[in-house]
C-alpha cells in the first residue's frame, strides 16, 4: 500500500468515526425522552411488587428491566420474593424460574450463603411438587453449603424440613430419625430443640402408635405456644386438634372432647375453617361413641350447615380465580400491544445503528487486512507447535492417570488380601485353636470327650468360613436383580446386628441396568461402608440411599454414630478401600463427620454412555 493509500484511508476512519458520534448523540437525545416513561415503570413496579400481585401490564413489563438495571442485594430481594410470591399462588414453574435464576446469579457471585437458599427453596417447590429425591437432591446441596459457612442454625431447620418431606412419604422411622439431628444440632448452640414445631414428632409418633409420646410433643406445642406474647390462634387450634385426635384413637373420650372444643373456639375467632369441620366432626364421633345421640345429632346438623357454608365460600372464590385469570389474560394483550408498540418505534433506531456499524466495520475491516497477511504466516507455525505441545501434554495426563488408577487398584488389592488374612487369624484361626486343645485335653483324659462342645465348636467354624467366602465372592447379578441382592444383604445384616437401617433404591429399573463391575463395586462399597459402621461407629440408625441421576450415580450412608474428626487425615483400611474402588471408577467421595454427630459419606459415579466402569 502506497503513502497516498493510506492517507486516504485515515481520512476515511475519521470521517466515519465522526459520522457515527453525531448518530449516537442523536440516540442519546431519544432515549432521554423515554427516560421519565421508565422511571414510572419502574415505579409501578415496585407498587405492584410490594403489594404481591395482581401487577399491572407496566409492571410486568418492566420486570425484565428493573432485574437488570438493579445493584447485587436489590436483584436477590427481587429474584428471591418473586419465587416466594409465586409459590403462595401456587405457580410452581414460575416460583422455579425465579429461584432458578437466583441461584445462577448466587453462582456467579460465589456466594455459599445465596446459593444455600435458593437450593432451599428449590428444594421445597420440588416436594410440593411430589418429585421428592429430586428436593432431597436440592437439600443436600444446601446441607453441605450450610455445613460450609459453618451454620448450624440453618442446618438444623434443613434436617426439620427433610423430617417432615419423610413424614409426608410416610417412612415415619426416617422423618424421626432427622427430626432428632434437627434437635441435636441446635442443642449444641446451646438452644432447646423441643421448639423446631413439637407438632411434627407428635404426628410421627401417633402414626406409629406411640401415643403417651404423642401426648408429650403436642402438649409441649401448646404450652410453648401459650408463653408467645401475642397468641397464635390458628396455631394453637391446630395443636389442641391433634392432641385431641391422639385421645379419642386411645379411648379418653372426656379429654378428646375437650381438646376438640377447644380447637372449635380457636378456630372460629380465626375463620380456620378447614379445622373448624374437623373439631365438629370430632365432637359428632364422640358423642355418637357416648351414645348422647341428641348432642351428636346437634353438632351433626353444625357440621353440614358449616360444610354448605365451605362449599359456598369455595364458589365465590372460584368465581373470583376465573374473574382474576380473565383479568391477567387482557393484561398480557395490552401488555403485547405496548410491546409490539414499542419494537416498531425502535426499528428505525436499530436501521441507523446497523447502518453506523457496517461502516466502521468496513473501515476497520479494510486497515487491518494488510497487517494481517503479514503475520498469517507465523501464526500458523505458531499453531502447529502449540498443537504438538497440547497433545504431548494430554498423553502425559493420561498416562499419569492411568499409573494413579492402577496404583489405587493394586493398593486396594492389597488391603483386601491383608483384611482376609486378619478375618481367617482372629475368627477362623482362634475357634480352631480352641478344637485342637479340646480334644488334646480328651486324649491326656479318660472318658469320652464333649461332643456337643465339638459340635458347636464346628457349626462356628463352618459360619466363619461362609462369612469369609460371601465377602470373597461376589453375588450372581446377571440371575438376580441387583436391588433384590442389596435389599437382602440388607435385611440380612439389620437382622443379624439387631440395628434399624433404612434403605432406599431408586430408580429399580435404571439399578437393575447398570454394568455387572459397577454394580459389584457399588455392592461391595456399601458393604464396607455399613461393616464400618457397625463394627467402630456405635450407631443405632444407619440411612443407605441409592439413586439414578441424568449422567451419574449417588450413594448416600449415613449413621448417628460417634462420628470423627473428618478434618485430620485418617487411615483407616475400610475406607481406604472405598476411595480406592470409587477412583477406579473416576467418582468423587465426600466424607462429611465430627465427633458426637454421626458420619456422612456422598459418592458420585459418573455414566459415560450407559457405563460407569
Amino acid at each position: 500500500m502506497n503513502k497516498f493509500d493510506y492517507d486516504q484511508l485515515c481520512k476515511s476512519i475519521v470521517l466515519t468515526m465522526l459520522m457515527s458520534c453525531c448518530m449516537l448523540l442523536s440516540m442519546a437525545h431519544g432515549q432521554s425522552v423515554k427516560k421519565e416513561n421508565r422511571q414510572k415503570e419502574n415505579k409501578v413496579f415496585v407498587d405492584g411488587y410490594f403489594n404481591y400481585f395482581p401487577l399491572s401490564p407496566d409492571s410486568l413489563q418492566a420486570i425484565s428491566r428493573l432485574i437488570e438495571q438493579s445493584d447485587t442485594g436489590t436483584k436477590d430481594s427481587i429474584l428471591f420474593n418473586l419465587g416466594v410470591i409465586f409459590r403462595s399462588k401456587a405457580n410452581y414453574n414460575f416460583s422455579t424460574f425465579y429461584f432458578i435464576q437466583g441461584l445462577e446469579f448466587s453462582q456467579e457471585l460465589d456466594s455459599l450463603n445465596l446459593m444455600a437458599k435458593y437450593q432451599t427453596n428449590l428444594g421445597i417447590n420440588n416436594d410440593r411438587l411430589g418429585d421428592h429425591a429430586k428436593s432431597r437432591l436440592f437439600y443436600r446441596k444446601a446441607l453441605a453449603s450450610y455445613r460450609a459457612l459453618k451454620d448450624t442454625l440453618r442446618e438444623s431447620y434443613l434436617y426439620n424440613n427433610i423430617s417432615l418431606q419423610f413424614f409426608r412419604e410416610g417412612k415415619y422411622d426416617s422423618a424421626l430419625l432427622y427430626y432428632e439431628k434437627s434437635v441435636k444440632l441446635k442443642e449444641q448452640l446451646g438452644k432447646s430443640g423441643l421448639d423446631l414445631h413439637p407438632n411434627n414428632p407428635g404426628q410421627i409418633y401417633h402414626q406409629l402408635g406411640e401415643y403417651s409420646k404423642a401426648i408429650q410433643y403436642h402438649q409441649l406445642a401448646i404450652d410453648l405456644l401459650a408463653r408467645e406474647e401475642e397468641r397464635n390462634y390458628l396455631a394453637e387450634s391446630q395443636a389442641h386438634q391433634f392432641l385431641a385426635d391422639v385421645y379419642r384413637d386411645m379411648a379418653a373420650y372426656e379429654k378428646a372432647l375437650d381438646h376438640y372444643q377447644t380447637a372449635l373456639q380457636l378456630s372460629q375467632k380465626v375463620k380456620a375453617r378447614e379445622i373448624t369441620n374437623q373439631a365438629l366432626e370430632g365432637i359428632t364421633m364422640i358423642y355418637q361413641i357416648k351414645k348422647e345421640y341428641k348432642q351428636a345429632l346437634y353438632f351433626a346438623e353444625l357440621q353440614k350447615s358449616h360444610l354448605d357454608t365451605l362449599a359456598r365460600y369455595s364458589n365465590q372464590t372460584a368465581a373470583l380465580e376465573a374473574r382474576h385469570q380473565i383479568k391477567l389474560q387482557r393484561q398480557n394483550m395490552e401488555l403485547l400491544k405496548t410491546q409490539s408498540e414499542v419494537a416498531l418505534g425502535n426499528k428505525n433506531l436499530i436501521i441507523i445503528i446497523i447502518s453506523s456499524c457496517i461502516l466502521l466495520l468496513v473501515a476497520v475491516i479494510v486497515f487491518i487486512s494488510y497487517t494481517y497477511k503479514q503475520k498469517l504466516q507465523s501464526e500458523r507455525l505458531l499453531s502447529k507447535q502449540n498443537e504438538l505441545l497440547t497433545e504431548q501434554k494430554i498423553n502425559q495426563a493420561m498416562k499419569e492417570q492411568e499409573l494413579k488408577s492402577l496404583k489405587a487398584f493394586v493398593e486396594g488389592q492389597e488391603e483386601e488380601r491383608i483384611r482376609v488374612a486378619r478375618d481367617l487369624h482372629d475368627g477362623l484361626g482362634g475357634t480352631l485353636a480352641s478344637l485342637k486343645l479340646n480334644f488334646e485335653q480328651s486324649l491326656e483324659e479318660p472318658g469320652l470327650p464333649d461332643h456337643q462342645q465339638v459340635i458347636n465348636g464346628l457349626e462356628m467354624v463352618y459360619k466363619e468360613v461362609r462369612s469369609v467366602a460371601g465377602n470373597l465372592a461376589p453375588p450372581k447379578f446377571q440371575s438376580t436383580y441387583f436391588t433384590d441382592i442389596l435389599h437382602g444383604y440388607i435385611k440380612h445384616i439389620a437382622d443379624v446386628n439387631k440395628i434399624l437401617i433404612n434403605a432406599e433404591f431408586q430408580p429399580e429399573d435404571d439399578l437393575n441396568a447398570l454394568p455387572e463391575k459397577t454394580k459389584i463395586e457399588i455392592y461391595r462399597i456399601i458393604q464396607e461402608l455399613t461393616n464400618n459402621t457397625i463394627k467402630h461407629a456405635a450407631a443405632t440408625k444407619i440411612a443407605v440411599q441409592l439413586l439414578v441421576h441424568p449422567g451419574f450415580v449417588n450413594l448416600t450412608v449415613e449413621d448417628n454414630g460417634k462420628g470423627f474428626n473428618a478434618g485430620k487425615k485418617y487411615r483407616g483400611m475400610g475406607i481406604s478401600n472405598v476411595q480406592s474402588r470409587v477412583a477406579i471408577m473416576n467418582g468423587t467421595v465426600d466424607i462429611d463427620s465430627g465427633v458426637n454427630r454421626g458420619t456422612l459419606f456422598n459418592i458420585d459415579i459418573p455414566i459415560i454412555t450407559g457405563k460407569s466402569l
